[in-house]
């Protein structure tokens, strides 16, 4: 992230905290950090590695669906 930081096309607010659109600009594009099996964005594999280590709570998994299986399920029934 450092190295894309240069990057960044406007200038960084010394004084403050959280800059939105820095957050934004750095966590566009997926990337597979140490650790993890899968690509993701940064952002959210934070929230994950949050999670592992016990500092966030755990989210409840979320809901998939095999949109073969439904469309199998669910033929003929619009008629």
């Amino acid at each position: 992230m450092v190295m894309d930081a240069q990057y960044f096309g406007k200038k960084l607010e010394k004084e403050a905290k959280y800059q939105w659109e820095l957050s934004e600009y750095l966590n566009r594009d997926i990337c597979q950090p140490e650790g993890f099996d899968a690509y993701g964005y940064p952002s959210e594999l934070f929230k994950l590695d949050m999670e592992r280590l016990g500092i966030a709570t755990k989210r409840k998994s979320a809901k998939v669906i095999d949109i073969a299986q439904y469309i199998e399920n669910n033929r003929g029934t619009n008629d």
